[in-house]
This record gives structure tokens, C-alpha cells and sequence, in this order.
């Protein structure tokens, strides 16, 4: 029996966003619509023939939590989708938009009122947690039916979300990330292209840094709040070979070797080569975003939400170039980071609810979705990847990242704890010792194996 924990119940409260926050801010709030029904809209789409099956909704109420995004566009068009829904099946829905990081209080609380929304959004860290305190819905019919009706969706998406065999959230849509860099900086320090190794990537961020000129090469971020920097230590780690579990899901393998060196290696960036800017450990998840787009640093990881700000620079985005993420001695690794629906066991409509999560995953409207934002939103469907938008050179580079994207607990599955791992920020918390703290890599991986094992053991 999966029981609530109070502990992990203060987790989530104390959680921060994971790197889908990249290019929104920390104090965004959600917008007017709060507890509002949705009204229709005389611009929705046009009605699907891939309607889910019949379901008695007549009067009756959803309410809907979505994760506010960067592109305001994005927004209006789930919004007006969902509106349409109400409209064809006299449903009254109430849609609010919401920052991720205010998401984590508003489910604490939730849960703990058993007054929940009937569909949220989730990472799948959160759908693990929440799982694991019994609180969501089997989603497996659903998961069949839109497979059914619509495609393949690629089985990396479902596999963090599957537990005992059975699926407890539908992937809406995912992310993945890219290297931007300063094609004129880096030219002018002799490089032409972007480094295809973490070890390149030192040396040309050592060789474009000058303080003086207020330039930096590296745009790594590692604040206790910063879920970006949280995710791309963790894949270098993994690409140095180390690891914080081991292949069972259980065993914690921190102190290891490959895990010190790697620790070595990217506190070395900040410590030794002096290639990220200062402030850069304690940025929140826009400090990467604000800091490319204000040509403090010349190279960055992040999602396409970044480009979509580009295109707002013309110039800027002129001297800009993307491409995948560097790898490691043990391969390339890419955060596996997806948006997710799921229902609470709450929910008072459940029929209805899963109607409408069907609803959005009709494959024409959901190929327009995506593709209205290109290379934020990667599609989750297989047969999307030949669209002419994912061929383009600065999105192919996100498409072309699917196969390596790697998710929390590797080598072994995704577990909730290690979603619980992951808020609670480890990582960071190690490199910011070595790094502000001056302790050796040796004693950080010590003390990261003690964090991780009060974590699993508990």
C-alpha cells in the first residue's frame, strides 16, 4: 500500500522547477483567469473526427491546473482547445495558468484537502511522487486509446510514468535541449564550431572568457533553486561514467571514482579556469536565458524556448548557433524533461476528465500545436519527426537528441526517489561546496553518498 508521506509532502513544498523553466521567470504568477469557467471562443478549431467516446457531461465541472509557459501563444492555444471542449459537450471548465515553481505549494496543499484539481500538469517526477502517495489514476485505457487513434508515442515518454505496468500520466509534450553559442565570439578565439566534448567545451569557455569585457564562456548555474544546473550535472556526471544509483534502483553509488572526477571537472570551470560568471551559483532557472541574451556568456544549454526569445534579437540571434550537447567519455546524455497530464483520484468527473485529455491529444490538433512551437515543444508522437519545421539546422538539433534522452535514476529506472533526489537539488549542493566552500571533490562525493542514502533509506 502506497501511504502519504509528510516528508516528501515538505519535499515537494520545498521543490523547485526542473529545466522546463528555462525562460520563465521565478515570480511569474498565474494569469487573470484563476477559478474562472472558460468561455468559447469564436476562433477555436474546428471539431476532430477522433473524438473520444461518448461520456454524459452535461452541467457538470472540470478543473483544469496547465503550467504557464514562455510563449503566450502556446497558452491560447490549449486554452482555446479546452473551450472548445466545454462548448461541444456542456462541461463548465475553469483553466488556470500557473508558474511552475507555484505549482508545488498550490498540489501540497491540495493533496492534503483532498480539494484537487481534476487534470494537472506534472513533470514526471511529480507524477512518481504522487503515485507513490496513491493519489493519481490509472491512465492505461487512455494510454491505449490515443495510441489507438492517433500513432505511436515514443516509448521513452511512458516509461517514467509506468509503474507495475500500468501508465499514471499521458504525455503532452517534451523538451529537449541544445547547445547556443556565440558563433563571432568563438570564431574569434579560433573556433568555428561548437564543441562536440565537455572537454572542448572547457577549453573554448576558458579561451572566450574576458572578465574585463564582462564575457564569459561557460553559462552553467547552480543556485539551491536552480533545476537547470541540477539536470545538466547530472548528465555530465553520467558522462564521465558516474553515477548516484546504481543499476537496481536501490543502491547508492555516489563516492565513487568517476563521480569525484566528474565533480572535479565542472567545479573546475568555476574554480580554476574562472569561465562562468560569478553570480552564475546562485542563479534560478533564468539565469541562464537572461545571461545569453544579454551577451554576458557565449555558451549555454537549454531548451528551444531559448531560440523562440531569439528570434525577439534578430541580431542576436545572427551570431547564434545550436547544436546538440556535448558528450562525454561515456557517450551523450540529454535531460529527458516532459510535460504531463494526469488526473487525481479526487476528481469528482473522472470520465469527463479523461475525455478531455484525449480530446487534446488528437493528432491534427496536436500536430498544429507543436508545430506553432517549434523547437520548444517536441512532439510526442514518432511520425512528427519527418515534419519539414524539425529539418530546419537550429531545430534539428533538439529532434535529433530524442534517443539520448536519458531520465533520473540512471543507470537503473525511474523511481519516485529518485524525483525526490532530484528536488532536492544534490548535486548542486555538492558542487556548491567545493565551489563556495572550498571543500575537496573527495569530501562533496563523501558527503553526497551520506545526502543520497538519507534520501533512500528513510
Amino acid at each position: 500500500m502506497r501511504k502519504t508521506s509528510h516528508a516528501l509532502l515538505m519535499a515537494l513544498v520545498l521543490g523547485m522547477s526542473v529545466l522546463t523553466g528555462c525562460g520563465s521567470s521565478a515570480k511569474e504568477e498565474s494569469t487573470g483567469n484563476k477559478n474562472t469557467p472558460t468561455t468559447t471562443s469564436e476562433n477555436t478549431p474546428t471539431t476532430s473526427e477522433n473524438t473520444p467516446s461518448k461520456v454524459s457531461t452535461s452541467g457538470k465541472k472540470l478543473t483544469v491546473w496547465l503550467k504557464k509557459e514562455v510563449t503566450e501563444s502556446t497558452n491560447q492555444m490549449i486554452d482555446e482547445r479546452i473551450q472548445q471542449f466545454a462548448k461541444e459537450n456542456d462541461v463548465e471548465i475553469s483553466t488556470e495558468f500557473i508558474a511552475y515553481e507555484n505549482m508545488l505549494p498550490k498540489w501540497a496543499a491540495a493533496i492534503e484537502s483532498k480539494k484537487t484539481p481534476d487534470i494537472s500538469y506534472f513533470q514526471y517526477q511529480e507524477v512518481g511522487q504522487f503515485y507513490n502517495q496513491d493519489v493519481l489514476l490509472d491512465l492505461s485505457d487512455v494510454t491505449k486509446n490515443i495510441q489507438d487513434k492517433n500513432g505511436k508515442v515514443f516509448d521513452s515518454l511512458l516509461k517514467p510514468v509506468t509503474f507495475g505496468g500500468k501508465q499514471y500520466a499521458i504525455p503532452q509534450k517534451f523538451f529537449s535541449v541544445g547547445m547556443f553559442y556565440r558563433k563571432d565570439i568563438l570564431a574569434a578565439a579560433g573556433y568555428n564550431e561548437a564543441p562536440k566534448t565537455w572537454e572542448e567545451f572547457r577549453t573554448v569557455a576558458k579561451a572566450v572568457t574576458n572578465p574585463a569585457k564582462g564575457i564569459y564562456g561557460s553559462g552553467m548555474g547552480m543556485g539551491k533553486v536552480n533545476s537547470d544546473g541540477e539536470w545538466l550535472h547530472q548528465t555530465m556526471v553520467w558522462a564521465n561514467g558516474g553515477s548516484l544509483v546504481g543499476k537496481d534502483s536501490k543502491t547508492v553509488v555516489a563516492n565513487s571514482a568517476a563521480t569525484v572526477k566528474a565533480l572535479k571537472f565542472i567545479s573546475d570551470i568555476f574554480v580554476v579556469d574562472k569561465s562562468a560568471p560569478p553570480s552564475a551559483v546562485s542563479w534560478d532557472d533564468t539565469g541562464n536565458n537572461k545571461a545569453y541574451l544579454s551577451g554576458q556568456v557565449a555558451m549555454v544549454v537549454n531548451t528551444g524556448t531559448l531560440l523562440n526569445a531569439l528570434k525577439k534579437d534578430p541580431a542576436l540571434l545572427e551570431k547564434t548557433g545550436v547544436a546538440k550537447i556535448p558528450a562525454g567519455p561515456e557517450g551523450q546524455f540529454v535531460p529527458g524533461i516532459g510535460s504531463y497530464l494526469g488526473i487525481f483520484k479526487y476528481s469528482e468527473n473522472p470520465d469527463i476528465a479523461k475525455k478531455l485529455i484525449e480530446y487534446l491529444a488528437d493528432y491534427e490538433w496536436y500536430k498544429s500545436f507543436v508545430a506553432a512551437d517549434i523547437p520548444s515543444s517536441v512532439p510526442i508522437y514518432e511520425k512528427l519527426k519527418g515534419e519539414p519545421g524539425w529539418k530546419e539546422p537550429m531545430n534539428s538539433p533538439f529532434i535529433d537528441s530524442v534517443n539520448q534522452m536519458t531520465f533520473l535514476g540512471y543507470p537503473g529506472e525511474y523511481t519516485p526517489k529518485a524525483g525526490e533526489l532530484f528536488n532536492a537539488r544534490v548535486i548542486n549542493d555538492a558542487l556548491l561546496s567545493i565551489i563556495v566552500q572550498k571543500k575537496s571533490p573527495e569530501k562533496a562525493a563523501e558527503e553526497l553518498q551520506k545526502s543520497i542514502e538519507a534520501i533512500y533509506n528513510k
